[in-house]
């Protein structure tokens, strides 16, 4: 294998073993990648079909039974409230962050393997995702990342709109500034018992903001264009969007800057400087991956990390086999192809005498424009070349 694929193969192979492993809510992310790079149904995946088909009716009816029964009591991931009804089968006590992707998961396997049968369930999830995104804090980053995967889903995009612009929602309301939904005010710990706030600047949710747009849920394109501006400035010298510490410090991050990828790759037309901005992160990204071939960061799952950078790093170099089901090509911009250099035509040199020659023998302007373009159309040359040629006296004219 050449030397620029081996990264890829590497990366592939450590999803491979995450695909078959059924005790992990994540593999269905290995599954749809792969699925995705080929673009067909193969034996292996509808036999893959049957068994999450199984599995995810069986689990979800025995969370149901449990619940009913009083046996297990779910926990809201915002609130901490008991839930008497859990709308997340896949994931009842997870926390929001792990949330955050898996319900982005699920869906996409079911659209990518066809599964069928969760409609009710979607429509339980679109309810309680619309009230978690009542309740959230305005410094609060998780709607967020919530909202770009769920961007990555047609099923959430197509059948729960209401679900996605909730989220939306969620993250402009309350900001001191509302054209700017990336400016937050966070607390910086000084001393003890003493907090001091301080108005940051979140890559995840200009980037979040300005995937939705590319992807339809907001019709404010003057909002999704000032996200990719921003962007475009905030990006580091190493080509990584940050994310905001515990002590408000910035520190590169794998899942901001395959979340701005995504938006950048996909908005049509595209900004200056969104090439550039491009390659440098798909340059960052590349020498981010870890020796086993996936990517990790803190708080964040490796499989799902690891397909987003996959996709991300496809999309910064023009392509269109990601995991996401796109109705449109990805735009690329080309260079405009240079016109092949070709010989202009010319008055032959020994002609030269002759038009010099007539030209002075003629009387009247007008004698003397229609020997130019006689000229001119003879040799298929602008009249000012011939005129330059008569004016143009040599000492060996006669």
């Amino acid at each position: 294998m050449a030397r620029k694929d081996r990264w890829l193969q590497k990366a592939e192979d450590w999803l491979a073993k995450r695909a078959n492993a059924v005790d992990c809510w994540s593999n269905g992310e290995a599954v749809v990648y792969f699925l995705s790079r080929e673009r067909r149904l193969t034996d292996q995946h509808q036999s893959q079909t049957a068994d999450i088909r199984e599995r995810w009716h069986s689990e979800r009816a025995e969370v149901e039974r449990l619940v009913a029964k009083g046996r297990i009591v779910g926990t809201h991931s915002v609130t901490g409230d008991e839930c008497s009804v859990s709308p997340r089968f896949w994931g009842i006590f997870t926390d929001v962050h792990a949330q955050a992707t898996l319900d982005a998961t699920v869906m996409r396997v079911d659209e990518w393997l066809g599964i069928g049968g969760f409609d009710e369930t979607w429509k339980r999830l679109a309810s309680h995702v619309c009230w978690e995104a009542g309740m959230v804090q305005t410094s609060d980053e998780s709607p967020a990342y919530h909202l770009f995967s769920l961007c990555r889903a047609s099923v959430a995009l197509n059948n729960k709109p209401e679900m996605v612009k909730a989220l939306l929602w969620a993250l402009l309301r309350g900001k001191p500034n509302p054209a700017r939904p990336w400016e937050i005010i966070q607390h910086r710990p000084k001393r003890a018992y003493e907090d001091e706030d301080e108005i940051v600047q979140s890559a995840a949710i200009a980037a979040s903001v300005a995937f939705a747009a590319v992807r339809g849920v907001t019709d404010d394109i003057t909002m999704g264009q000032q996200a990719h501006k921003f962007l475009i400035k905030q990006q580091r010298e190493s080509g990584a969007w940050t994310s905001i510490g515990l002590y408000l410090e910035d520190r590169d991050s794998v899942v901001n800057t395959a979340m701005a990828i995504h938006a950048l790759s996909m908005a049509n037309p595209r900004i200056r400087n969104t090439n550039k901005a491009l390659e440098r992160a798909h340059a960052w990204l590349c020498k981010e991956q870890a020796n086993d071939g996936c990517w990790v960061e803190d708080g964040v799952d490796s499989v799902y990390l690891t397909v987003l950078a996959l996709d991300a790093i496809e999309l910064a170099t023009g392509g269109n086999m990601v995991t996401m089901m796109l109705t449109e090509p990805t735009p690329t911009v080309t260079k405009r192809p240079r016109k092949k250099a070709g010989r202009k035509p010319t008055v032959p040199i020994s002609a030269r005498p002759e038009i010099r020659r007539v030209c002075r023998q003629a009387r009247t302007k007008s004698q003397k424009g229609e020997a130019y373009r006689n000229f001119a159309k003879h040799y298929k040359v602008s009249k000012s070349t011939i005129s330059k040629i008569a004016r143009k006296k040599k000492p060996y004219d006669k």
